[in-house]
């Protein structure tokens, strides 16, 4: 009985240790994958992302998450007209545009959400 006991657990622990190697591998992919697509979009990427500050409509932070996804921000436009506010209205929803003028942060989804408004 005890050495039945003793393989359940041995057979426990190895498919434990299995699945912790295959979550490590998993995680090691993930980020490999995530810094091949989108480089400088982790911070520990190590790749220089070029500051513009040529938007004033954007903080730096939100310029380097757009560089890091492949959007030139300095080509973004640099003041809202009434057109493009009524069209982010639509695309984003009226609570959604209200936040962003009361000072939240516009994301990244929120940009290829509207993008066809810029």
């Amino acid at each position: 009985m005890y050495h039945i006991y003793m393989r359940i657990l041995k057979l426990i622990w190895n498919l434990l240790a299995l699945f912790g190697l295959i979550t490590i591998i998993g995680l090691v992919v993930g980020f490999w994958w995530l810094n091949k697509e989108f480089p400088g979009l982790l911070p520990f990427s190590g790749v220089q992302v070029q500051e513009t500050g040529d938007n004033p409509l954007l903080d730096t932070q939100q310029e380097k998450t757009l560089q890091a996804v492949g959007v030139n921000p300095a080509a973004l436009p640099s003041e809202m007209t009434p057109e493009m506010e009524a069209c982010f209205v639509e695309k984003l929803g009226q609570s959604r545009v209200d936040a962003i003028k009361a000072g939240d942060k516009a994301t990244v989804t929120d940009y290829f959400e509207a993008r066809g408004c810029l």
